[in-house]
């Protein structure tokens, strides 16, 4: 004979093997009898895992080739596809580089409840800057200096700027006595 409690959360709670259906984790309770009248209690704590929600980070556009972190959540189970693309490929976070807009998916499984999804986005790179540099003569023994202008980028950055007014215009005027090589590096908008 058996006897649990709290019993109006079972169903049948004078069997063996009552149905449980708690709303939240509850302690349950059981006392025995056998045939002599001797008695025994035990107890089993069920534990209610509230159903989680799959979700993926939103992931604004990149540059190329620029380190990205992707995360989420919901889940025990993760798989980033293509998994060539991420250094994690079987974790909630993992860290990603791609070299052109690229679609993924997202695997998530929640083996608790015996649940899973699949989430799917398109990965947008910005295009990479097309730089140019032109100069408007060579320096000779008449033109002592020249005018050296950058386009195709929304900021710039002169890479040997000792002698330039400021590193970061488009347009520089320079001279000097030896041939020199400017490199610059942009950024788009």
């Amino acid at each position: 004979l058996y006897s649990w409690r709290p019993a109006v959360l079972l169903q049948n709670p004078e069997s063996s093997q009552p149905v449980a259906r708690p709303l939240v984790s509850t302690h349950f309770k059981v006392k025995g009898v056998n045939a002599w009248g001797c008695s025994s209690e035990d107890s089993v704590w069920v534990e209610v895992v509230e159903k989680r929600t799959f979700s993926m980070e939103p992931i604004s556009p990149l540059c190329p080739l620029e380190s990205v972190t992707l995360r989420a959540q919901g889940g025990d189970v993760y798989e980033w596809l293509p998994a060539a693309f991420f250094q994690r490929p079987n974790s909630a976070a993992t860290t990603a580089l791609f070299e052109s807009s690229t679609a993924i998916s997202l695997s998530i499984g929640d083996t608790i409840c015996n649940r899973d999804t699949t989430i799917s986005t398109l990965v947008e790179l910005f295009p990479l800057p097309v730089i140019r540099i032109t100069k408007s003569n060579d320096i000779t023994c008449t033109q002592t200096s020249a005018t050296l202008t950058a386009t195709g980028a929304a900021t710039y950055t002169w890479q040997n700027f000792a002698g330039l007014a400021n590193a970061s215009d488009p347009h520089q005027v320079v001279s000097g006595t030896q041939p020199t090589t400017y490199t610059i590096s942009g950024t788009s908008t």
